[in-house]
């Protein structure tokens, strides 16, 4: 089936820099942030590609897994499988790791209008949703972007995009996301950024992970771009944050399907975000820069909340982090033509 028509000013959006930093480059994230902010800046957002391979999904799931079972806000799962075997003496086997169990939220996307523009852009976000492992969330995600790619097999980012845009002007639909999960799919032990001493290991025990996954993983968890050590980088002002303020120096992980969405939102204490993924398809972000920031939430005053003449109420409805509003309605803004 061929993918569905890309609309003129999906098409047309200028991309953010792209940076493939060297291994030495790498090695001194405060560093390499201070010399492409220049360039950044002007985008507001920027991709950069470590120099390593991508850890595999069973490097992550077993790390980030371990994560969620270490926070209080997950806990083991209470049903592990039992064993099949019937053998009156079955051999004694490892009992499996648990599985953690995580707390997704409800999104809204879609309108009852059909073929018209939704009446203001605040969609729901339901605070309780399902709980869910990693496997499961995995199998029902797969099942429902199998029901929404309408055939599909392998689509690009923007035709990815484009079928997003169309199902918010279509009839509702519910997604499913973890947001705000305290944890990390990066290996704990990296922040001392060493790698750990190498026990040597039975003949024949079983490895739960291969030697070229763990070397992967540990080169991205061993350097100072892991989630939980850059927030105490040389260099870094949050390193001097008393406290742990879980977002700003601790991480969070998202957990989300094809469709979940972000509200549009200013960064906490207005800081540089860092984001890092770590399995699954690619995500595609919206920015401004920073010193736009107040233009664009004059746009959405006026064409998201209907021109309400109290600022200070818009940026309060803002905050809550419930608007979504096609990038469309800023490209057609007069504003925008300042943009670019």
């Amino acid at each position: 089936m061929p993918e569905p028509p890309v609309p003129a000013w999906l098409r047309g959006l200028p991309r953010a820099p792209e940076y493939r930093p060297t291994e030495s480059e790498f090695a001194d994230p405060i560093a390499f942030l201070s010399r492409v902010e220049r360039e950044a800046a002007a985008f507001g957002i920027c991709k950069v590609i470590p120099p390593y391979h991508r850890p595999s999904r069973r490097y992550v799931f077993a790390h980030l897994n371990r994560s969620l079972l270490s926070s209080p806000s997950t806990n083991p799962n209470p049903n592990p499988a039992a064993s099949s075997d019937s053998s009156p003496n079955p051999t004694p086997s490892p009992s499996p790791a648990p599985a953690a169990l995580f707390t997704t939220r409800h999104q809204e996307l879609g309108t009852a209008r059909r073929g018209r523009p939704p009446p203001q852009v605040l969609k729901q976000v339901w605070q309780s949703g399902e709980r869910y492992t990693l496997d499961q969330f995995e199998a029902k995600s797969r099942a429902f972007a199998k029901a929404h790619l309408a055939g599909l097999r392998d689509p690009t980012p923007l035709a990815v995009e484009s079928l997003f845009w169309k199902a918010s002007a279509d009839r509702p639909i519910y997604i499913e996301y973890a947001n705000d999960v305290p944890g990390s799919g990066f290996a704990a032990s990296a922040q001392s950024h060493r790698r750990p001493h190498k026990k040597r290991r039975r003949e024949g025990a079983p490895n739960s992970v291969d030697e070229g996954e763990k070397a992967t993983g540990w080169k991205l968890s061993c350097s100072p771009w892991n989630l939980q050590a850059i927030a105490r980088a040389p260099g870094s002002l949050t390193r001097f944050m008393p406290d742990d303020v879980p977002g700003v120096t601790s991480p969070m992980v998202y957990i989300g399907m094809l469709f979940s969405w972000f509200a549009w939102h200013i960064e906490d204490h207005e800081l540089h975000s860092l984001n890092f993924l770590h399995t699954g398809a690619p995500k595609t972000w919206y920015a401004v820069p920073g010193d736009r920031a107040a233009e664009l939430e004059e746009v959405i005053r006026v064409h998201g909340y209907g021109g309400n003449p109290d600022r200070l109420a818009s940026l309060a409805v803002l905050g809550e982090k419930t608007t979504l509003m096609s990038p469309e309605v800023i490209v057609a803004s007069d504003w925008y033509n300042t943009l670019v």
